[in-house]
């Protein structure tokens, strides 16, 4: 015999607890399945008809971006630290030399800290370094600038670096950005809910009845690609960009 059966409270106290949450279940599944029939018993309340249509209104902008950040990376090598400090600071005065020369202005160009790797330390040699080479040196550089169009062009020349004999280790190109996107959106939502009114208009008929006011409203995802679509590349590396907002939009058909 249980513990259960030897004491009668038990057992009444864990009916009680049954009851008690079967009808909290009950209650919540009771809600859950009358919901819209709340929704329509509030729309009827207020004037609105049960009845709609749903459409999906889109808008779009084509932007240009208004911040380039373009990293460029750039390494020395010697046996003596010392030797390949000196080499590395004249590769990244050159650098210089270049950006300015451009038309980028020096005040958006900002320079890293450099990093010292001992070859000695390591447990695999790079592939290209010399056995008699001890010691590697990495400086970033970076330029961020609204200048985008200048930047653009000096990205464009990023091979004239070689002639001044710098030993470029990356230079994955410049991003651009577009810092509006938030001051945009606004715009970009009435746009496509008007656009999502004018095609629910196209389709309803006198039979149907008149196109009332929005129900809900749900937006979609913000979506930023190259101006030419997105096999042009990834929207990061486009000068040019197209923003696409698409609005799912429900009204409300009076009878």
């Amino acid at each position: 015999m249980t513990d259960m059966q030897h004491h009668p409270k038990l057992v009444l106290l864990a009916g009680v607890l049954g009851a008690a949450i079967l009808a909290v279940g009950l209650a919540v599944a009771g809600a859950l399945i009358g919901g819209s029939g709340s929704d329509e018993a509030a729309d009827k309340a207020n004037g609105i008809g049960s009845r709609g249509i749903t459409v999906v209104g889109t808008a779009e902008r084509v932007v240009t971006a208004d911040m380039a950040i373009w990293p460029v990376t750039v390494n020395a090598s010697g046996v003596d630290l010392g030797e390949a400090q000196t080499q590395l600071d004249r590769e990244v005065d050159s650098l210089l030399v270049f950006l300015v020369g451009e038309g980028i202005d020096q005040n958006t160009i900002d320079l890293g800290r450099p990093e010292v790797i001992d070859l000695l330390a390591q447990s695999v040699r790079p592939i290209g370094v010399s056995d008699d080479v001890r010691y590697l040196l990495v400086q970033a550089v970076t330029v961020r600038s609204a200048d985008v169009v200048t930047v653009s062009r000096a990205a464009g020349r990023i091979g004239e670096l070689s002639k001044l004999g710098v030993d470029v280790a990356e230079a994955k190109g410049p991003v651009y950005r577009f810092m509006g996107l938030a001051q945009l959106k606004p715009e970009l939502i009435t746009e496509a809910v008007e656009a999502a009114r004018a095609a629910a208009s196209g389709v309803v008929t006198p039979a149907d009845g008149t196109l009332g006011a929005i129900r809900r409203a749900q937006e979609g995802a913000l979506i930023v690609e190259p101006r030419d679509g997105p096999s042009f590349g990834p929207a990061a590396a486009a000068l040019e960009k197209r923003v696409r907002l698409t609005t799912t939009v429900e009204f409300v058909l009076n009878d």
